[in-house]
């Protein structure tokens, strides 16, 4: 009775691991297009910065 207990437990762990997966990637994809969008804002304010001297304004960036 507990192994069968365990046994429908564990099948059911191995389920709802399997369905977290999907969302798991697509986390990862988002946190890895956030970064990319990151790295090239700070790519141009450092441009910017190179050009200027400065960072830009809120102004002058949007």
């Amino acid at each position: 009775m507990e192994k069968e207990k365990a046994l429908q437990a564990n099948v059911k762990l191995n389920s709802l691991q399997r369905k977290a997966q999907p969302k798991d990637k697509e986390l990862s994809n988002i946190k890895l297009e956030v970064a990319k969008l990151t790295y090239s804002t700070d790519r141009e304010i450092n441009k910017f910065k190179d050009k200027f001297g400065r960072p830009p304004t809120l102004g002058q960036w949007c």
